[in-house]
């Protein structure tokens, strides 16, 4: 099998100062270490910027003004020069083999595009970690892309809520005809918390689920109008 491992970590950031230590952590132990790690510090207010700094050479750091994650997350993907790309939201944390685990599937499987895998979600409480139980994760945090994949994608849009932006960008990725999968095996740990890019729709309304619903019915209708 012959597998490459030269990928690019992106993470995009925003008053991370808290969790994104434990995740940068989680990225640089991985049993195949990436070539890059990129943190895009989306206009933060706290420490993100110094906790961040402190890694020195091994994570390059892109400070920006506050323009939302698909923003930072754009800005990171322009950086990218690897031919795989993986992505962390600044408050997840990887298992040390989920790299090892998708690369290896990624090159066994070349008609693939794009490789996800599950995650267990828990929420900080009290001093303790409460896991809530284990879900898909088509987003961010359970990707490995292809690099020329991710950049003939397009842009993320910045929903109004800030949530929902990889939902359509993977469903753009399908309707490009890009090949996918998703391990059955639990690879990362999801946390929610208010405020945070992984919060529960739930509980901050879906405006930007239904934006992004919007945007795939009006792409259907303009495809239906093209000849051929």
């Amino acid at each position: 099998m012959d597998m490459n491992n030269d990928y690019t970590v992106l993470v995009p950031a925003f008053n991370a100062e808290d969790t994104i230590a434990e995740a940068l952590d989680s990225i640089l132990s991985q049993t195949i270490p990436p070539k890059r790690v990129i943190v895009v510090d989306d206009g933060s207010t706290d420490g993100t910027a110094r906790a961040v700094a402190a890694y020195g050479n091994q994570v390059t750091l892109i400070k920006q003004e506050n323009r939302g994650v698909a923003a930072a997350t754009n800005v990171a993907i322009r950086a990218v020069k690897t031919p795989l790309m993986a992505a962390l939201d600044a408050d997840d944390i990887w298992h040390a083999d989920k790299m090892e685990r998708q690369l290896g599937f990624l090159a066994e499987h070349a008609q693939l595009g794009a490789v996800f895998c599950r995650g267990m979600t828990f929420r900080d409480t009290a001093g303790s970690r409460i896991q809530k139980g284990t879900q898909d994760i088509w987003g961010r945090s359970g990707m490995l892309i292809r690099t020329a994949e991710a950049v003939a994608n397009g842009a993320l849009i910045q929903p109004p809520d800030g949530l929902g932006d990889m939902v359509d960008w993977i469903a753009r990725l399908r309707e490009n005809g890009v090949k996918m999968a998703l391990l059955p095996d639990v690879l990362l740990m999801r946390r929610i918390r208010p405020g945070s890019m992984t919060f529960s729709r739930r509980e901050l309304g879906n405006k930007g689920y239904i934006f992004v619903a919007r945007e795939a019915i009006l792409r259907r209708r303009a495809a239906a109008k093209r000849p051929g």
